[in-house]
This record gives C-alpha cells, structure tokens and sequence, in this order.
C-alpha cells in the first residue's frame, strides 16, 4: 500500500467510527423509548382491568 492509500483509510476510520458509534447510541436510545412506550401500554391496560373490577365489585354490592 502506498502512503497516501494509508492516510485516506486512517481517514476514513475516523470520520466513520463516530458515525458508527453515534448510530449504536441512536438505536439505543430508540430500543428504550420503545420499551418505555410497552410499559406504559402494559400499565394502562392492567390499570383499566383493575378499574373493570372494581366497578364490576361495586356494582355487585349494589345489587344486594
């Protein structure tokens, strides 16, 4: 290899590894919104079946 063949690799190499680097973060970021979003999902269903049944227990005792 010539020394200008190794100069624009080693250049190459560092403009693409902050790239590299700044991506993973990226899809980091996106794997936890994502999951911060199922959790709220999963709450807010278990909290609507929690009100089910206590509406269902309510209206129960209002029957007898």
């Amino acid at each position: 290899m010539k020394v200008e063949e190794l100069i624009s690799q080693h250049k190459r190499e560092l403009i693409e590894k902050p790239l590299r680097q700044e991506q993973q973060n990226k899809i980091k970021e996106a794997k936890g919104a994502a999951l911060d979003l199922e959790n709220n999902i999963v709450s807010s269903i278990y909290d609507q079946n929690m009100l089910k049944r206590k509406l269902k227990n309510k209206s129960r005792k209002i029957e007898r």
